[in-house]
C-alpha cells in the first residue's frame, strides 16, 4: 500500500472500520475523488487564511465587528477544510475525540465571545483576546494530527522561553553567560532565590 493510500485510508478513518464501520461507510460515501478532494481542501483552507487576514486589516481602520465577523468566519472557513479530506461525519467525529475535545469547545467559545465583544460589549481590547485564543486554539487542534507534534511544541516554548531569560540577563543586567547558566543551575538545584540575591549575583 502507498502512502497516499495510507494517507486517504487514515484521514477517511478506515483504521479503526472494525468498530465503526456504519459511520465509515457515511463519511465515505462521497463523489469527489480524491484529487477533488485535495483541491477543495486548498481552496478552502486558503480562503479561510485571506478571509483571517482581512478580518485583521480591519483593527487599523477600527472596526471591530467587521475583524471579529471576518477572522471568525476565516477561522471556521479554515477548520472546515478538513472535511473535504476525511468527510463530515469523521471530521466531527475527530473534532470531538478526548484529545482534541478541549482545544475544540475552547475554539467554539472564542469564537463565539468574539463577536460578543465585538458588537454588544463593544470592547476592542477583549474581542483581539479572543481572537489570539482563537488562532492558539486552532493551531493546538490542527498539529494534535501530526505525531509528537504537541510535544515538540512545548520543548521548543521551553526552550525559546529559556534563550529569552539568558538573552534578557546578559543583555539587561549585563552578565557574563556563563554566570548566567551557572546561576540557572543553582537556581535548579537549591530551589527559589531572592530576586534581589539573584539581580545581584548577576551583575
Amino acid at each position: 500500500m502507498g502512502l497516499t493510500d495510507k494517507l486517504r485510508r487514515s484521514l477517511n478513518g478506515q483504521e479503526e472500520e472494525d468498530e465503526d464501520g456504519i459511520i465509515t461507510s457515511i463519511s465515505n460515501a462521497s463523489t469527489l475523488s480524491w484529487s477533488t478532494r485535495i483541491k477543495g481542501f486548498i481552496i478552502c483552507f486558503v480562503a479561510g487564511i485571506i478571509l483571517s487576514i482581512l478580518g485583521s486589516i480591519f483593527v487599523f481602520l477600527a472596526n471591530y465587528i467587521a475583524f471579529a465577523v471576518l477572522y471568525s468566519v476565516g477561522t471556521l472557513t479554515s477548520l472546515a477544510s478538513t472535511m473535504f479530506l476525511m468527510g463530515p461525519v469523521n471530521q466531527l467525529k475527530k473534532m470531538f475525540d478526548p484529545t482534541r475535545l478541549i482545544a475544540t469547545i475552547i475554539l467554539l467559545v472564542c469564537i463565539v465571545l468574539t463577536i460578543i465583544a465585538a458588537k454588544p460589549l463593544e470592547i476592542p481590547g477583549l474581542c483581539i483576546f479572543f481572537c489570539i485564543l482563537q488562532f492558539i486554539a486552532l493551531a493546538w487542534y490542527s498539529i494534535s494530527y501530526i505525531p509528537f507534534a504537541r510535544y515538540s511544541f512545548i520543548i521548543f516554548a521551553l526552550c525559546t522561553i529559556l534563550l529569552i531569560y539568558l538573552l534578557n540577563s546578559v543583555i539587561i543586567y549585563n552578565a557574563p553567560l556563563l554566570a548566567t547558566i551557572a546561576q540557572l543551575l543553582i537556581f535548579s538545584m537549591n530551589g527559589e532565590l531572592d530576586v534581589s540575591n539573584r539581580i545581584t549575583y548577576l551583575t
